[in-house]
């Protein structure tokens, strides 16, 4: 090559393009639900759209219809995840407790996942939508009615196992301690969304103990 050679350096090749990793279709899914549960919080049930929920979550109504036949599909699909989420924590804290003034505690305790769509600021409110949603499409309304029942089923089944424990007989028929339990943590979520510095979120633990309490200060 001559000294007076103007040939100039190849260039440098281009970095090739990242390629985003696309969400599985699990991820898709917990992202529509959790998006879902915001905007029925902020505008209701029966005024939100498919197409906000769509937006709020990242993706296109094809995203949606892959998953949910309807939004009605939607909507019992977050009933049946707090069914799930409820029995799941429930059967653990009974599992972990060495007592049962311990185990009541920890229901409370348990903390709800913080990304997910049943997330404790907005359950009361989100649970309410929910089920004034379902009882007024009467199409919706049987699985409405199994999932409360199957709530009530799995009160009966940890107070039966309390008795057990405790060799203790409880004061009155088991369905209507169950739907007095299940009456605290419906009542109390609802006001602790509308008021959360007055019902703090530890008393409807704080409730189930007292109530405890004077069940064994009862003679048998």
């Amino acid at each position: 090559m001559s000294a007076g050679s103007s040939e100039s350096s190849p260039s440098p090749a281009s970095p090739k393009p990242v390629r985003q990793k696309r969400p599985s279709r699990d991820e898709t899914r917990q992202r529509l639900l959790t998006a879902a549960a915001e905007v029925f919080v902020a505008r209701g049930i029966g005024n939100a759209s498919i197409e906000e929920v769509c937006d709020a979550a990242g993706f296109s109504r094809g995203a949606f219809y892959s998953n949910f036949a309807t939004k009605d599909d939607l909507v019992l699909q977050l009933l049946e995840n707090h069914l799930e989420e409820t029995v799941a924590n429930v059967e653990k804290q009974y599992e972990l407790a060495e007592s049962p003034v311990e185990f009541l505690l920890g229901i409370g305790a348990e903390p709800v996942a913080p990304d997910g769509p049943l997330r404790a600021e907005r359950r009361g409110v989100l649970r309410m939508e929910l089920m004034l949603h379902a009882a007024r499409h009467p199409e919706s309304r049987p699985r409405l009615v199994s999932h409360q029942r199957r709530l009530h089923a799995m009160f009966v089944g940890v107070l039966e196992r309390l008795a057990e424990d405790l060799g203790r007989e409880l004061p009155g028929p088991v369905d209507d301690i169950a739907a007095l339990v299940l009456g605290f943590d419906e009542g109390l979520n609802l006001m602790q969304s509308l008021d959360p510095g007055f019902y703090r979120e530890s008393q409807y633990a704080d409730l189930m103990v007292i109530l405890h309490r004077m069940w064994m200060n009862q003679p048998n």
